[in-house]
């Protein structure tokens, strides 16, 4: 399913999680969490942030993740930082156009069951 964040000034954010096919054990998925951010329905930019998680039933943690930035509309990115800390993957990037800029920080994480968010 897609969650739809309204930021405001006419830019909002769309989520979507998607759990990728996996060869490993059970207790192990990979995932991709895309957000695509719009200004009054046009999009800006596509941020695909991948992370694979490991889980027990009674803990989780995020044993790698890495990010992919597309760019439209003359918008730029800069400043790109993919980082992992226990259960959740994080990137941020600064988004510039000339005239507008933005911080967007996109996140996923992994119960102790192993349901993505």
């Amino acid at each position: 399913s897609i969650e739809v964040v309204d930021l405001g000034d006419g830019m909002t954010i769309e989520y979507e999680v998607t759990e990728l096919p996996s060869i490993a054990r059970a207790s192990t998925k990979t995932a991709a969490k895309t957000a695509t951010c719009k200004i009054d329905g046009v999009t800006i930019a596509t941020v695909k942030l991948t992370a694979t998680f490991s889980y027990t039933g009674s803990s989780a943690t995020c044993t790698s993740a890495s990010a992919t930035y597309t760019m439209y509309q003359g918008w730029s990115a800069r400043d790109k930082s993919t980082t992992r800390s226990g259960r959740t993957a994080t990137t941020s990037a600064y988004f510039y156009n000339g005239k507008r800029h933005t911080t967007l920080t996109t996140t996923m994480s992994c119960s102790n069951t192993g349901v993505i968010s």
